[in-house]
C-alpha cells in the first residue's frame, strides 16, 4: 500500500518511478518507521498522504499518514530510501530530480 502511494506521489510530481528506473535510478527502501493510531477494517476507504521529509545526496525519505474516510488518523511514519543505480550501487540524485521534488519537502 505504501509503495503504491509513493508511486502515485512520484507520478503526480512528474517523476514517474518507472521512467526513473528505465533511466537507471531506483529508490530501494532501507528503513521504515510506523506508528499505529487506529485500526482499518476490510473494505475501508483509506487516504494515504505522502510528502518528502528528507531530500539530498543519496538519501530520500517520505513521510506518510494513513486516514480513514472520516479523517481519523490510523497510522503515520516514514520510509527511508537510498538513490541507487540499476546495479544497486548508491548514487547521487540528479540536480533536476532534486529541484523537481523540492516543493514537496515538508512535514504533514
Amino acid at each position: 500500500m505504501l509503495e503504491a502511494a509513493r508511486g502515485e506521489f512520484f507520478r503526480q510530481a512528474d517523476c514517474p518511478l518507472f521512467q526513473l528506473q528505465a533511466a537507471g535510478t531506483a529508490f530501494p527502501v532501507i528503513g521504515l518507521e510506523i506508528s499505529y493510531k487506529g485500526a482499518a477494517r476490510y473494505d475501508d476507504f483509506l487516504t494515504i498522504e505522502v510528502w518528502i521529509s528528507e531530500l539530498g545526496g543519496v538519501r530520500l525519505s517520505c513521510g506518510f499518514r494513513i486516514l480513514n474516510a472520516s479523517g481519523d488518523l490510523l497510522a503515520e511514519g516514514e520510509t527511508r530510501h537510498v538513490c541507487a543505480s540499476a546495479t544497486e550501487k548508491p548514487q547521487r540524485m540528479s540536480k533536476e530530480l532534486i529541484e523537481r521534488l523540492q516543493p514537496y519537502l515538508h512535514g504533514p
